[in-house]
């Protein structure tokens, strides 16, 4: 049972355990002459305390529901896969504490996952420091398997078994879990691995575009070469004494002078007139 008083006894209320195990919560609407819903649990599954046992996240959104976090497997995999999740996770590699092995591995200081917008376990412990004392002070205490931080309430930490783990969609709070150094192995080898394919891949990118400029100015050389070439031919085969020959007096008197009467139009090298049956091109360099 449980007993509480209402700061405003005119609001009339009650709860009620229906059929189904939920917990109701209403009041009286005046406006609506009749009882309103404010309050309902559990509301879903992930309501249910310790549904996904110890070490187990539950996600009313997820299918299944309950998954084991990371560093952590199923305790009893059969029961997990008949979708009863109440034995929970256990770790997949000891803490530092917990080793007695004398290897450099094993010296290595325990690391903290971090979860994003979740419902903090039952049992914690509260003491008041910043972040990262939160950290250090759990680091510090072989007991500790997780700690949180609240502007509000300070540090928390937790010891022995997670217990309600949740994840929210909005809101919720950021948990730090305490894994073993070597569950970070792989995430570490992960990023030299990514840093080193992008690495290679900026170098072949720019080698294949140093090769494609070179190639292209290459082509480039060669067509200029190539129209030269065939200009040069060309004149080498024009045989300058069978063309005629004009002097200027000659192309004056033929073009009136260059009256503009004769001009048949305007290029780039100068202006063309036409001359009796032939038609003269004058160089602008030596024209007016």
């Amino acid at each position: 049972y449980s007993t509480f008083d209402y700061a405003n006894e005119l609001l009339l209320s009650k709860f009620v355990l229906n059929s189904r195990g939920i917990l109701v919560q209403t009041y009286w609407d005046d406006s609506k002459e009749d009882w309103k819903v404010v309050g309902l649990a559990p509301k879903d599954e992930c309501d249910v305390y310790g549904t996904c046992g110890a070490f187990g996240s539950c996600d009313s959104l997820s299918s299944p529901i309950c998954s084991c976090i990371r560093g952590f497997e199923p305790k009893i995999i059969e029961e997990w896969n008949k979708r009863n999740w109440t034995s929970g996770c256990i770790r997949k590699a000891p803490l530092q504490c917990q080793r007695v092995s004398n290897s450099v591995e094993d010296e290595k200081a325990d690391w903290f996952l971090k979860l994003k917008m979740f419902k903090v376990p039952d049992f914690l412990e509260r003491s008041y420091g910043a972040k990262e004392s939160c950290r250090k002070q759990c680091l510090e205490n072989c007991a500790c398997v997780a700690y949180a931080h609240d502007a509000g309430i300070g540090c928390m930490s937790w010891s022995g078994n997670l217990i309600d783990l949740r994840k929210f969609s909005i809101r919720g709070s950021d948990i730090y879990i305490r894994l073993a150094y070597s569950e970070f192995n792989k995430e570490r080898y992960l990023k030299v691995i990514i840093r080193i394919t992008l690495i290679i891949g900026v170098i072949a990118i720019a080698s294949a575009a140093c090769y494609l400029w070179r190639w292209t100015a290459k082509k480039r050389a060669r067509k200029i070469k190539s129209r030269k070439t065939l200009l040069l031919d060309y004149l080498n085969n024009v045989k300058l004494n069978e063309l005629t020959v004009f002097s200027l007096k000659e192309v004056a008197t033929a073009t009136n002078n260059f009256h503009i009467s004769n001009m048949l139009g305007r290029g780039g090298f100068g202006s063309v007139y036409k001359g009796g049956i032939w038609v003269v091109e004058s160089k602008s360099q030596y024209f007016d």
